[in-house]
């Protein structure tokens, strides 16, 4: 994924920061062990890109609301961001060229459809003005940063390097340092701002998972407390029944169909319950995460159907082995 350190004549615009991101690019990509490097508006979750406007295209309408970065030729090589269809951007792809876009995959099929969006053209707004801008390519929702980044005095090298970036990260500072002792330099791998965009979503799990693990020892101590209680207090159908002949397994086999009975009505308005108030949760949940999870909804109830089964074991057969005489005379 090695890529060729941009040219000298790639520069934005005769302006003091456009002037200071060109050459930082320049030197970024030439420096020893970096495979490519790129520019970018903004670092992925660490800044605000969530647009919402109404986008017109040649087959209808949509309403979306989306994430939007400017970046340059080899933001998605650096990235490892792959191209679903047409290109990436390229050099001539600044101000004064017709305006490109690139759009990711989910946006694409909103406004398209299964259709091919790359050379359709699209407008930002209530109306079709002007020539509008043409998709050239599918994979993230990205415009050229040659056509934006004048105006900013904050831009963003992103560099993939051949190994550990910890290590990397002195020489580069200290390299872009050099080149306008003017400029705040700030270096670090991309997973250290990662961690940070999503330090209050972790916490936020953490805290609701606790409580949510602590509900369920709850639940778990209640289903155990309830049954093991129900089952001590048949101990004297249970002696009747083994004095009349029944065996150990018949009274156990109507012992344990009642408790799972028993909970199996309890799983099921417990389940319609946790359903209806996981609901709200849904805006607070990532891109493809539902609040109705199959899995976690699965292993909820296992452990708390082996919580009543213990729950039921201990005490039936406690019963069962006492004497059905004794057992008669339990009130």
């Amino acid at each position: 994924m090695a890529g060729d350190p941009p040219r000298a004549d790639l520069r934005i615009e005769d302006g003091g920061a456009a002037i200071f991101a060109s050459k930082a690019l320049e030197t970024a990509a030439a420096a020893p062990g970096v495979r490519s490097a790129a520019l970018a508006e903004n670092v992925p979750f660490n800044r605000f890109m969530r647009v919402g406007t109404p986008i017109q295209t040649s087959v209808g309408s949509a309403m979306a609301e989306y994430y939007a970065n400017s970046v340059s030729p080899a933001y998605f090589e650096t990235m490892g961001i792959p191209m679903i269809a047409g290109r990436a951007f390229s050099p001539a792809d600044r101000k004064g060229a017709p305006h490109v876009v690139i759009l990711n995959e989910a946006l694409s099929k909103r406004l398209f459809g299964n259709g091919r969006a790359v050379g359709e053209r699209i407008w930002f707004g209530e109306k079709k003005e002007g020539e509008g801008v043409v998709v050239v390519g599918v994979a993230a929702n990205y415009q050229s940063i040659a056509r934006t980044q004048p105006s900013k005095s904050e831009i963003n090298v992103l560099v993939r390097t051949e190994g550990d970036p910890a290590g990397f990260s002195a020489a580069l500072r200290e390299t872009l340092s050099n080149l306008d002792t003017t400029a705040a330099v700030e270096v670090g791998p991309l997973r250290t701002k990662l961690m940070l965009a999503y330090l209050p979503s972790q916490i936020g799990a953490v805290l609701v998972g606790s409580l949510g693990g602590l509900g369920l020892v709850l639940a778990l101590i209640g289903i155990y407390g309830t049954m093991a209680f129900a089952v001590s207090r048949r101990t004297a159908e249970i002696g009747i029944r083994m004095a009349l002949g029944a065996s150990a397994w018949n009274v156990a086999r109507t012992i344990f169909g009642v408790s799972l009975g028993t909970m199996g009505a309890g799983f099921a308005i417990g389940f319609g319950l946790a359903v209806l108030a996981a609901q709200p949760l849904a805006a607070f949940l990532a891109e493809g995460i539902t609040p109705f999870d199959p899995a976690t909804f699965g292993w909820v109830i296992a452990i708390c159907l082996v919580a009543g089964v213990v729950a039921t074991i201990i005490p039936a057969r406690k019963a069962l082995t006492v004497n059905p005489i004794r057992a008669l005379r339990v009130d």
